[in-house]
């Protein structure tokens, strides 16, 4: 059991939600750590003496991960938007390879601007938000990100990550989960990119089905109604679909006037795939480091997403 009282104060602010309990005459204490709380990390090397100064300084002697979070941060107040439809096609890659019900997306009350993409389950969670809009809402005048998008494993993956690759310490685990897991299941994800173009044009037809009968009138004509769902549109090839499943005569020459007049944006396989590689190589370039980085300069901030390992939860077993 962790006594919160008894915590050392150079470590404290990195420690919340301290909450012990007995399960099967076994006590144990739940707490969330934040070690960027110090200052931002940029390797693991940083993390794990991280890691090592606040375990100590609270006590904790063994522990097991039920929750940790890799963040990849931008610093250009533009490109959440910028890259918004991106990250949203690569998250409902997600979401269709590993049928994740729990997908959606929010908007500001009065702005209508998108505030985040993100989807759920009990293995895994990952969310693109506008990180510049929350320190706004939460008064953090510190945090320098614009944009994040963050991958989020949970315990169930925890238990099973541990169990199937043997009796892990919770370092490696980490670099199990994030290095060989993630990078998996983004693999998995872009073959099935195609699904997503089929699943959003069946929603989409639907939608221009049920608003033809609507009062009052949801797109007065199809130039409407396609820019209204142009983010859930990814490319010609799916346009070109949507519009013949919603019975359009001469489709693909709507879909080219349709282009080149209101320029709606596409992307290529080329495209989704550099911008997964660009995710496994601020991964790898993360754990690989074994010496504390220099901070990433301003100028240079925006070249690469930038990784950090954000909030975790741990569950002390001493």
């Amino acid at each position: 059991m962790i006594d919160a009282n008894n915590i050392d104060t150079s470590v404290k602010d990195c420690i919340s939600h301290v909450n012990s309990n007995t399960y099967s005459g076994r006590n144990y204490t739940e707490l969330r750590v934040n070690p960027n709380k110090l200052g931002d990390i940029f390797t693991f090397w940083e993390f794990k003496q991280r890691m090592e100064m606040i375990t100590r300084g609270a006590g904790i002697k063994h522990y097991q991960i039920v929750r940790a979070d890799l963040r990849f941060d931008s610093y250009k107040h533009e490109n959440f938007e910028a890259y918004l439809k991106l990250h949203r096609l690569l998250i409902s890659a997600l979401a269709i390879t590993y049928k994740v019900k729990n997908a959606y997306t929010t908007a500001d009350l009065f702005t209508w601007k998108p505030l985040n993409v993100a989807i759920r389950n009990d293995y895994f969670q990952i969310e693109n938000y506008d990180r510049e809009r929350k320190s706004q809402n939460t008064e953090n005048h510190l945090e320098p990100a614009k944009s994040r998008l963050e991958e989020r494993s949970v315990g169930r993956q925890f238990r099973e990550c541990v169990y199937t690759t043997g009796n892990l310490d919770p370092m490696d685990a980490l670099r199990v989960e994030f290095t060989q897991n993630w990078v998996a299941r983004w693999n998995r994800a872009i073959s099935d990119v195609d699904l997503v173009y089929e699943r959003s044009n069946t929603e989409l037809a639907k939608i221009w089905r049920d608003g033809k009968t609507k009062k009052p009138v949801l797109f007065p004509n199809l130039t409407a109604f396609l820019c209204m769902y142009e983010n859930g549109i990814y490319n010609r090839r799916q346009l070109i679909d949507l519009l013949e499943k919603i019975g359009v005569s001469n489709p693909k020459i709507i879909a080219r006037n349709h282009k080149a007049r209101y320029a709606p944006e596409f992307f290529s396989k080329g495209d989704i795939l550099r911008a997964v590689n660009e995710i496994k190589r601020a991964t790898a370039a993360f754990f690989e480091a074994e010496e504390p980085m220099q901070p990433v300069p301003e100028m240079e901030k925006d070249s690469n997403l930038i990784p950090f390992l954000g909030e975790w939860l741990y569950d002390d077993a001493s």
